[in-house]
């Protein structure tokens, strides 16, 4: 397993690291969201599109959502011998800590390979022999100014552009959530300049749901919130038998938590269920800066964004962990 280490580096060297490598392996986290997608997959054709050996490498194909955008060719089967023999550098992307790390199947990156993290929480555990960490809205809004490193000057692809616009749409809520910034808006700029597809990530991302999807979301508003703290917290705990009924593959339900962050009063949203592996999924949202979740996922062993963050726990007792993070919540912030 890879030890944490402090080996912080410019965006500027990375560049360099990028520029001297023959062959590159990128990778990103395990359930990847829309800026894992459009980070790994956007520097991946953008480093193809430079002339570059790159391989993107997926422990499972990625959620159906994000398919449609997935333009490079990617593999879900990779052996630590081909990694270790055919990449002269391997670069993980938007992945706070070594648990979320997600190759296929039998290969582990531990700390004999040479490997470049590129992540913009600033909770990053600086696991890699190279680590460059930003914050930003996104990880793709790094990827977007590594590319006026890489090549400056240099217009990028439209393809490169849909991809980055994805993870900084998705990251950003459509740039509602408290991380967006100036920076933000001048990236997605350039981006659309760049001829990014907007509108369709908009469309699909945030307009486009199936019947089952949004009888799924009625039964859970119906039958399965809870609120706490005089209708500050809205806490969620989803039945497997609910994920089961309706037919959802939790992995494409981007937004979901977000469906009860909009209830009026709501400053702390807590969702909860069970992947198929069996550990207890977490995700929390803060509407209110001077209530963040990212201090409650780090007290469970997970972590985040201050306004974003959750926890994977392996056997964990939903109902029992459910009141934990009440107690938490009431303890830390007099709620």
């Amino acid at each position: 397993m890879l030890k944490p280490m402090s080996n912080i580096i410019s965006l500027a060297q990375a560049a360099d690291l990028i520029t001297a490598a023959q062959s590159i392996a990128v990778f990103t986290h395990e359930n990847p969201d829309g800026d894992a997608i459009g980070s790994s997959t956007g520097l991946t054709l953008l480093l193809r599109e430079a002339g570059k050996k790159c391989g993107l490498f997926f422990s499972s194909e990625p959620p159906a959502i994000y398919r449609p955008f997935i333009t490079a060719e990617y593999s879900t089967s990779l052996s630590q011998e081909e990694l270790v023999s055919n990449y002269d550098l391997v670069i993980q992307l938007d992945t706070a800590n070594t648990k979320r790390i997600a190759a296929p199947h039998g290969v582990i990156i531990d700390a004999e390979l040479p490997l470049l993290v590129i992540d913009h929480h600033v909770d990053n555990q600086q696991y890699g022999r190279w680590n460059v960490i930003k914050e930003k809205t996104a990880t793709a809004g790094i990827i977007a100014e590594l590319s006026d490193i890489l090549a400056p000057g240099h217009k990028i692809s439209q393809q490169v552009a849909t991809l980055l616009m994805l993870g900084l749409v998705t990251d950003s809520g459509c740039f509602r959530f408290d991380n967006t910034n100036p920076e933000a808006f001048h990236t997605a700029g350039k981006l659309l300049e760049a001829g990014a597809a907007y509108k369709e990530i908009i469309e699909r991302i945030f307009f486009s749901k199936p019947l089952n999807r949004l009888k799924f979301e009625s039964e859970l508003l119906s039958n399965h919130l809870e609120l706490y703290c005089n209708g500050k917290v809205a806490l969620v705990k989803i039945p497997s038998e609910i994920i089961a009924k309706y037919d959802i593959i939790m992995a494409d339900t981007e937004g979901l938590i977000d469906v009860f962050r909009a209830i009026d009063g709501v400053e702390i949203t807590i969702m909860m269920y069970y992947r198929a592996n069996g550990m207890l999924k977490i995700s929390t949202r803060a509407s209110n800066p001077e209530h963040p979740v990212g201090p409650i996922a780090r007290a469970l062993g997970g972590g985040g964004h201050e306004m974003a963050a959750g926890c994977l726990l392996p056997d964990g007792d939903m109902d029992a962990t459910a009141a934990k993070i009440i107690d938490l919540i009431r303890e830390k912030y007099q709620l």
